[in-house]
């Protein structure tokens, strides 16, 4: 009877792991899934709001679209295949099991390192912002204490031709 108990804890506990790895590799496909579409929506957002100045910064979107969207599909696909792969391993077909399974691990590569590669160009794209932003406000920040200079000359002449003015209405009287 030993022996039975024991078998039957060694298959719930193999069970257990197999369904805590599906668990895992379904959270992980479906978080990249999730944070790509919330990317493309930011994408969008920023484009409307903010807009592009620069052909490099239209390259640098247009390629994390590409990427994100490539993740997004990638991603939607990959939740197919994977309930096909389940069919298969519960008909016990092993030869077409191991092929699914080579083919959902390449898969699930290209969608990690397309939503990477997603993240890395929007990541330069906020470094070029940032970088514009600042040079935008050290430009303002120039043209603002020239614009105070030029006032205070454009005083100081007024007084200047004031005191001119003064002093031939004095010579005149």
């Amino acid at each position: 009877m030993s022996n039975e108990i024991q078998k039957g804890k060694e298959v719930a506990y193999y069970s257990a792991i197999v369904q805590a790895w599906i668990n895992t590799r379904m959270e992980c496909d479906k978080s990249l899934l999730t944070l790509s579409a919330a990317a493309l929506g930011l994408i969008v957002t920023l484009i409307t709001s903010v807009g592009i100045n620069s052909i490099l910064l239209a390259i640098f979107y247009t390629a994390s679209v590409f990427f994100f969207l490539f993740a997004l599909i990638v991603g939607i696909k990959i939740f197919r295949w994977n309930s096909e792969y389940l069919e298969k391993i519960a008909k016990d077909e092993q030869e077409e099991e191991e092929c699914w399974e080579k083919c959902l691990k390449k898969w699930d590569k290209r969608l990690f390192w397309s939503f990477i590669a997603g993240v890395s160009f929007m990541l330069i794209v906020g470094i070029i912002y940032g970088k514009d932003h600042f040079n935008q406000s050290r430009c303002d920040e120039m043209e603002n204490k020239k614009s105070k200079q030029n006032n205070q000359k454009t005083i100081r002449l007024e007084q200047s031709i004031g005191r001119f003015d003064s002093g031939l209405l004095n010579l005149k009287n």
